[in-house]
């Protein structure tokens, strides 16, 4: 019995970043409607951060190995490496880098503040006012690229998500709304947002292998195993799915879920 719960414990946070939520939020939830054992285990949420990073890992290395073939394969004359390198540098992947690092340490500071334990009212707070945002952004189409990454957006982003974290809201939904509001396309938003909800995974991480070490025993290393592969799974099937329904504007179906689960905590919890 204890394995199956853990397999659910693996999926739910898999599944967290599908639903614009953090793991901790809504495997509390899924705890207080059946008044499971693991309340807040830090060790339990750092297998299946460690699990969902994997399953990115996977998926971002195949596409990296790709390529690395493609550029050994193509043939580059001298002429045409300095505008190359001019071109890629127009494209200012700094910035994405920038941001990661400036959030991973914002993270480690603002994560000694916030909420360890949220209520489910709040939760579901969380969930209608991801529904809306979705909503409001739903018809933006966007004609920003990377290229155009200004330092005002930088700056928003990583104001938006500090103030996030004292909070325990979703990074991911509020990196990308900040990015279509300064009207980037949808893949380029993604792909910040992405970026910064690993980011908050990584940091997470870090900033609790103190508490694994401390009080890690052996007896749960077999559960922790299977929430860390089922949260990979999940979080490689999600990813392809997430990507697709956004890149085709496919907002409903994350619309109407986050309202849904959002009133059910509501009326449940009230």
């Amino acid at each position: 019995m204890l394995y199956i719960l853990y397999i659910i414990y693996g999926i739910i946070g898999g599944l967290a970043g599908y639903l614009f939520l953090t793991n901790n939020t809504l495997l509390l939830l899924f705890n207080y409607i059946f008044n499971t054992e693991n309340v807040y285990d830090k060790n339990l949420l750092i297998f299946i951060n460690l699990g969902i990073i994997l399953g990115f890992g996977i998926i971002y290395i195949k596409n990296f190995l790709n390529k690395i073939k493609s550029l050994l394969k193509a043939k580059i004359k001298k002429k045409d490496k300095k505008k190359i390198k001019e071109k890629k540098l127009k494209k200012n992947n700094k910035a994405i880098l920038i941001i990661a690092g400036i959030y991973f340490i914002s993270f480690i500071i603002s994560k000694k503040y916030t909420l360890k334990a949220l209520n489910p009212k709040i939760i579901g707070l969380y969930c209608i006012i991801n529904g809306i945002l979705l909503f409001l952004i739903r018809k933006n189409n966007g004609t920003k690229e990377e290229k155009e990454m200004r330092f005002k957006t930088i700056a928003l982003i990583i104001l938006g998500n500090i103030i996030s974290n004292f909070f325990s809201f979703n990074n991911l939904i509020v990196t990308f709304f900040i990015c279509i509001l300064s009207n980037f396309k949808l893949k380029v938003a993604f792909k910040y947002s992405l970026c910064i909800y690993v980011t908050s995974l990584v940091s997470f991480t870090f900033l609790n292998v103190n508490n694994l070490l401390a009080t890690f025993t052996l007896f749960y290393l077999p559960y922790y195993l299977i929430a860390l592969l089922t949260a990979s799974i999940t979080s490689i099937y999600y990813f392809k799915s997430f990507e697709e329904k956004l890149i085709k504007k496919q907002f409903r179906y994350f619309i109407v879920v986050n309202l849904v689960l959002g009133i059910f905590s509501l009326v449940y919890f009230r």
